[in-house]
């Protein structure tokens, strides 16, 4: 159990020393492809984005228009269950991005996205990926396409989360 104990904390710590350092957009897994310069003009169609500690960044059932790049500070996404208890689905620190799925439906969000901490966002609006798809579409491209295997990748921690609740 002390072990255990101990493996927690650790990550604990490693998990808030990378919140209290901001990332730069070359720090996001879905823009590793992206060259300096690519990132430089992506920049432009990115817009700044404060939240305190406790405010909802996202909420439940609210339109989905915009993709967040967590820059500083950490969040958490999270559920309402049928009984009424929260679930935590997530936790985000710096260089990770979420709300990715209202880049490719129209649709509601699907939980809420609370700030844990203080944090800052670079947000990509429906609108600004729009225009970045007829002024760069080869950089419109790579960015889907890096947004894409980070959806992936999401997809098969949470299929391994699902068979390990089944042993």
């Amino acid at each position: 159990l002390a072990e255990a104990e101990d493996r927690v904390l650790a990550q604990a710590r490693a998990f808030g020393e990378e919140a209290a350092r901001p990332a730069a957009l070359a720090d996001f897994d879905i823009l590793a492809t992206l060259d300096a310069a690519e990132l430089a003009r992506l920049e432009g169609y990115l817009a700044p984005a404060r939240y305190p500690a406790g405010t909802v960044i996202i909420a439940e059932g609210e339109a989905a228009d915009r993709l967040f790049l967590l820059a500083s500070g950490t969040a958490q996404a999270r559920v309402t269950l049928a009984d009424g208890r929260p679930k935590v689905l997530a936790s985000f620190a710096p260089g990770v991005a979420f709300g990715e799925l209202a880049l490719f439906q129209d649709e509601r969000r699907t939980a809420d996205v609370v700030a844990t901490s203080e944090a800052s966002c670079f947000t990509l609006t429906l609108d600004a990926l729009a225009r970045l798809a007829a002024e760069a579409p080869e950089l419109h491209g790579k960015l889907l396409l890096g947004v894409g295997r980070g959806l992936a990748e999401r997809l098969r921690r949470a299929n391994a989360e699902i068979r390990a609740l089944g042993r």
